[in-house]
């Protein structure tokens, strides 16, 4: 080979001024063992270290309201629920710490604001953002999923709205914390399931961190944006996708919406303009990032579970279909506990050779 890869003046110019920038250095390559430490950590974010809806005193009273007025068959199935909505957040906090030192990572600072939670947590390398996920018992966490429209985003292309709303809510004390001197020269990891991964990948895109934003990991977690949204993020994304969760399906991607549109438009009267506003509310959701795909296993047992890099839709609907009976089961494909499981079981295989 003769001459120079640099076919111009110009190309030489450009060249040199990226050259200039220097190499790599905070984005990091995906890592089974730290797709693991980010399961574990977006668990932890769903302790409920924020202020309970109902305390301890007013559940006390209802109990015992209840017990008076309500048969003893219909009382079981009422308190259960009640319980669901209260919690003392000093003992759960306490066990958010005592989980944080034996995976030698120390809390910084939790974040409660609305209906949205996170927790900043530091080591001696890296910080951590990871972002709670969906929780049953919450409205304004269905409410955020929900709402699925599009809507422009400050950094260009559209976005989700209900999850962009969720991760505003939160935005600017985050960023503030990160400008603590034992966090800004460090690496930034952002992470959540479900929910909190959409949210993590939000913060990805939006905030800048002195130290670098090392990479996104995200499990279960939704389409949070489209083509235009998803290019301009810089932060490496890794999209961990269990078997059959359905989630990760979810809003439905560009070509289901264009199909849907056309459908509608057959239908007279009423068709073109449904048409125009499903694509104008709904069109352009895609996936972003690398995906890493976990084979479908027998619960609790995951000695046989591979990581694949991609998969097709027909070996994802193949397992949702022939796997999965009851459909139930496609329920605990979603829960963060069987994706921490299974990554524990790849990341001790693979740092075994």
């Amino acid at each position: 080979m003769t001459g120079s890869i640099f076919s111009s003046i110009d190309k030489v110019e450009q060249a040199e001024s990226l050259a200039g920038m220097g190499g790599p250095n905070s984005r990091m390559a995906y890592s089974n063992r730290v797709a693991w430490q980010m399961a574990c950590y977006s668990e932890l974010a769903y302790l409920k270290f924020d202020e309970p809806k109902i305390d301890e005193r007013v559940l006390a009273k209802l109990e015992e309201l209840f017990k008076g007025r309500i048969k003893h068959k219909k009382l079981q199935k009422v308190l259960p629920a009640l319980e669901l909505l209260s919690h003392d957040p000093v003992e759960q906090q306490e066990r958010l710490l005592s989980d944080l030192r034996v995976l030698n990572i120390s809390l910084v600072k939790t974040f409660s604001t609305g209906n949205t939670q996170a927790i900043l947590l530091v080591s001696e390398k890296y910080a951590v953002l990871a972002f709670r996920g969906t929780e049953a018992t919450c409205i304004g966490d269905i409410k955020s999923d929900v709402s699925a429209s599009t809507i422009d985003c400050i950094t260009e292309g559209k976005v989700h709205s209900g999850f962009s709303e969720a991760f505003n809510l939160v935005e600017s004390e985050v960023v503030s914390a990160l400008k603590d001197p034992g966090l800004r020269n460090k690496p930034l990891y952002f992470t959540g399931h479900s929910l909190g991964g959409a949210l993590a990948t939000i913060a990805a895109k939006r905030i800048t961190h002195k130290g670098g934003n090392a990479a996104c990991y995200t499990f279960g977690a939704p389409r949070v944006g489209d083509d235009t949204w998803i290019s301009e993020i810089k932060t490496p994304i890794y999209r961990l996708v269990n078997a059959a969760d359905g989630v990760t399906m979810m809003p439905p991607g560009h070509a289901f919406i264009q199909t849907l549109s056309w459908v509608l438009r057959l239908i007279p009267a009423v068709g073109i303009s449904a048409s125009s506003w499903i694509l104008s509310r709904f069109s352009g959701y895609i996936h972003g990032g690398n995906m890493r795909y976990l084979t479908n296993c027998r619960k609790g047992n995951y000695k046989k579970v591979k990581l694949l890099y991609t998969v097709n839709i027909f070996y994802r609907a193949k397992g949702m279909i022939v796997n999965k009976m009851p459909w139930m089961n496609v329920l605990a494909d979603h829960s963060i506990s069987t994706y921490r499981e299974k990554l524990a079981t790849i990341a001790v295989m693979r740092n075994r050779h």
